[in-house]
């Protein structure tokens, strides 16, 4: 259930969103919507539909190709709940077969937080913040005509070779 400290967030994620996006030069607004994750390793059943939504932006730092990015905003988490989430990415392109269509590796890092849930993650050795959660790992990230971005991420969550893959879809302006 999304409850008004949510909605808060969202609507004070989106003024800051408008206000930084006019003010720097290059700067491209993001609108990406979480759809899915897998989990791997882990023995319980969880939810692996986790929609959701993150306003954010995109900054060329290098040459068009090396890109820094934040986002943030809510999603449905794997254990049934509502997470807020921010986070951080650097990406560079790394091939682009086709004037449309490139491939760009990343690395992106950042804190969800989980509730009374975080603690799960404590135990598996995952560094928390009260219910913050610290995730990162690398992603992958087909862009199509410089618009849309279709991303996937791998977050290892311990030692032990439990992780999380998850896809998104972004739209850049």
């Amino acid at each position: 259930m999304v409850n008004k400290y949510m909605v808060f967030w969202v609507a004070l994620c989106a003024s800051l969103f408008a206000t930084t996006a006019s003010a720097i030069e290059g700067l491209r607004p993001t609108v990406t919507f979480s759809l899915a994750s897998h989990n791997i390793g882990i023995d319980q059943q969880l939810n692996e539909r986790n929609p959701g939504i993150s306003l954010g932006f995109i900054l060329p730092v290098y040459k068009d190709r090396v890109e820094i990015a934040a986002q943030a905003g809510l999603y449905k988490n794997s254990f049934g709940g509502w997470s807020r989430q921010v986070s951080g990415e650097i990406s560079t392109q790394i091939w682009k077969p086709q004037p449309d269509l490139a491939l760009r590796v990343g690395a992106s890092v950042g804190f969800a937080d989980y509730g009374p849930h975080a603690q799960n993650f404590r135990a598996a050795g995952v560094p928390v913040t009260g219910n913050n959660v610290l995730f990162g790992g690398p992603t992958l990230t087909l862009r199509y005509q410089d618009r849309v971005d279709f991303k996937t991420r791998f977050i290892p969550l311990s030692t032990d070779g439990q992780a999380v893959m998850t896809f998104e879809i972004g739209f850049l302006f």
